[in-house]
């Protein structure tokens, strides 16, 4: 009779864990959202220290959170990169936070594919926190108040909606 119950409950368990994770992913809101941007300082590519509210600069901003061995991170830098003259006119800042790689493998990536965007290193993950990352990748939406105004595991068509968003004060 135990081993009935166990079994039962071990297949509960099978179904409602994973479907649990994924409404979390799905329907989780950031805890940054209508909050200031976190500030942080990491080093770009030549080794140098950026921090986020010099390189926005009172600009729309998106924060990239990506890794190189991930395909989605991949296809999602693509799009950005073909859109770069749009992002551009329209006033969008676009940085690239790279999780948890090496600067050498990350600046390899980053020749091979012509990345026009800057990239930032954050090999101990310490953004990933103060940023909530659930998953790769995301990307962060960033007011001209320096408002969080959105997070999105994907490039939305109504960008600009999200970056002309104001939050009450």
């Amino acid at each position: 009779m135990t081993s009935k119950i166990y079994l039962i409950l071990l297949i509960v368990c099978v179904i409602l864990i994973p479907s649990i994770v994924a409404a979390e992913l799905i329907f989780m809101d950031n805890a940054n959202v209508a909050n200031p941007a976190p500030d942080f300082t990491l080093k770009n590519l030549s080794g140098v220290d950026s921090n986020l509210n010099q390189f926005r600069d009172n600009k729309r901003t998106v924060i990239f959170f990506w890794a190189t061995w991930c395909p989605y991170c991949r296809n999602e830098l693509t799009g950005l990169t073909k859109n770069k003259v749009d992002l551009d006119k329209n006033g969008v800042k676009i940085l690239l936070v790279n999780l948890g790689e090496t600067p050498e493998v990350v600046s390899d990536f980053v020749e091979k594919n012509n990345v026009p965007f800057e990239v930032l290193i954050d090999s101990m993950t310490s953004s990933k926190k103060i940023y909530d990352i659930i998953g790769l990748p995301t990307l962060v939406f960033i007011n001209t108040d320096g408002v969080v105004t959105g997070v999105k595991h994907s490039f939305p068509e109504n960008y600009m909606d999200l970056l002309n968003k104001i939050f009450p004060k």
